[in-house]
């Protein structure tokens, strides 16, 4: 059995898919190694002659030096300094940033590190999931995402590549995790106990979340997760399906009561509150408690101004994952809001971009799987209905695209702090690729400046780490990436990476035997 799997249901359902492709082990995945020249931990590197970015200014620093001291940024200096830098700070090696462009590692505030396909073809499928779990980890760090906020799933598989990160055996970014998200019973994807068994054990390796019937047992749960490690609290309330039960289920959400009792535990812990919520009645709820970020994009209404100025009196943020937008911009034909630009944007950027995603970021015996889905969603589900799920509810799935314009508006002028975030390891997105993110954000009035700091140091602020991470300033972790064009100027340029450090080690180069150096 692979290491990612505990419990009788999930390790026999991997047993099984391994017989099926006629093997009794898991599938070996070659990892990702880490560049050659890697300076380890306690070895100071110097990068010359770069465009350094401040995020947060929105501009180029004076400075064109940083010095790297173990897993931090020891400096910024000049080019006049460059001769005392040497004098005092032995340096193992050096980096000609000559036309190149520093900024600091990008972070995903909502993602699903161990979550995979959903339109497997068949069982054998399910022995390559570990594989894309490893690869989603590298696909991070390939575009520029040093740091993940996981918010929930199984615990077993992301507890195991968490812990191969850590060790330095997988290449992949820091990782801040709620491990299993709290729900209550009759709540969103609550198919009942047995189903709910089988689901996380046939495609997330375990329970992917805690279906809860009583306050009792939500403390218990809350107890258990911050006991095995988990850093922030993930819970839903969500009123309606977008697709599947039937058109008028109203799945049962926490009482005001009942979400405060996970706020309380929360502060006496000092955990964030992240919360699903893409019906307004759930968001404004949720709002009213408060939880400290709201989750993706509302479908039945905008955010109104009233709306956002809660919020941001508040401090709650929003990560909106337009990445959803793009997967919920469902082929409809002329039902649900057909007619909406935003809409056609949606859908015409995702036939641009994401086959290239799904090609270069899956396993080979997984492609076809992500193609699969992505024809569906383009062309439309045959009988609209989503395989495994159910009937698709137009109105709804169209309504992410045709109201988070309006949204983005009430945000803006309200101050309130909006997130980058992928919602990667489901659907068509992946963990820790925030090209979709940052672009879609630049699509809805953001400038490339805003965009830049929402996903690096704006992120940070969100989840408390500002003071570690997130800019290029001395002390900070040297999370750093070197750009061929400027993101500045255009923040589809972040695809321009060349190289990427965290910790101040380099994890990713698409040529470092090219990059002069001393």
């Amino acid at each position: 059995m692979s290491e990612y799997y505990k419990g009788f249901l999930s390790n026999a359902v991997e047993k099984l898919a391994n017989i099926r492709r006629g093997h009794l082990s898991p599938p070996v995945y070659e990892r990702m190694p880490l560049p050659r020249w890697d300076m380890g931990d306690d070895k100071s590197l110097l990068f010359l002659n770069a465009k350094i970015i401040d995020v947060d200014l929105g501009k180029l620093r004076l400075e064109t030096g940083v010095l790297l001291k173990g897993e931090r940024i020891e400096l910024l200096f000049g080019d006049g300094d460059l001769d005392s830098i040497r004098e005092k700070h032995p340096v193992a090696k050096e980096i000609d940033c000559a036309g190149r462009y520093l900024m600091p590692g990008m972070s995903d505030t909502h993602c699903h590190i161990s979550s995979t396909t959903e339109m497997i073809s068949g069982i054998r499928d399910i022995a390559y999931l570990p594989a894309q779990r490893e690869k989603n980890a590298e696909v991070s760090i390939r575009h520029g995402t040093t740091f993940l906020r996981d918010v929930g799933c199984a615990k077993p598989p992301k507890e195991y590549l968490i812990g191969e990160i850590n060790a330095g055996r997988l290449v992949g970014p820091d990782v801040m995790t709620s491990y299993t998200a709290v729900i209550p019973r009759g709540g969103m994807w609550d198919f009942g106990k047995l189903k709910n068994k089988i689901a996380g054990a046939v495609i997330f390796g375990g329970d992917f979340a805690y279906f809860i019937d009583s306050v009792d047992g939500l403390k218990k749960k809350l107890r258990e997760n911050l006991e095995g490690g988990s850093e922030l609290i993930k819970t839903y309330q969500e009123e309606k399906p977008l697709y599947g039960f039937k058109e008028d289920t109203v799945f049962r959400m926490w009482k005001p009561e009942e979400l405060k009792v996970i706020r309380d535990f929360a502060d006496r812990h000092n955990q964030m509150v992240a919360c699903h919520s893409m019906f307004i009645k759930g968001a404004r709820i949720a709002i009213d408690t408060p939880v400290d970020t709201l989750e993706h994009m509302t479908v039945d209404s905008e955010y109104t101004l009233d709306d956002a100025r809660k919020m941001a009196e508040k401090g709650i943020a929003i990560v909106p994952t337009l990445g959803v937008g793009l997967f919920l911009a469902i082929e409809m034909r002329e039902r649900g809001y057909a007619d909406d630009p935003d809409l056609a944007y949606f859908k015409e950027y995702r036939k641009k971009v994401v086959k290239g995603f799904i090609e270069d970021s899956t396993v080979p015996e997984l492609t076809d799987c992500y193609l699969k889905l992505l024809r569906y969603i383009d062309d439309g589900f045959k009988d609209d209905k989503m395989p495994g799920a159910g009937p698709i509810w137009p109105y709804r799935v169209t309504g992410f695209a045709h109201f988070v314009r309006k949204s983005f508006e009430n945000f803006r002028e309200a101050g309130v702090k909006v997130g980058i975030g992928t919602d990667g390891g489901l659907g068509t997105s992946f963990t820790g690729l925030l090209e979709p993110e940052l672009h879609l954000s630049r699509y809805l009035g953001y400038s490339n400046a805003e965009v830049l700091r929402m996903a690096t140091l704006g992120n940070m602020e969100i989840c408390g780490l500002a003071a570690d991470r997130g800019s290029i300033d001395p002390g900070k972790l040297g999370d750093i990436l070197v750009l061929g064009s400027n993101p500045l100027e255009d923040v589809d340029n972040v695809d321009s990476i060349e190289m990427v450090f965290k910790r101040g080690r380099l994890y990713y180069s698409k040529g470092v035997d090219d990059v002069p150096s001393k």
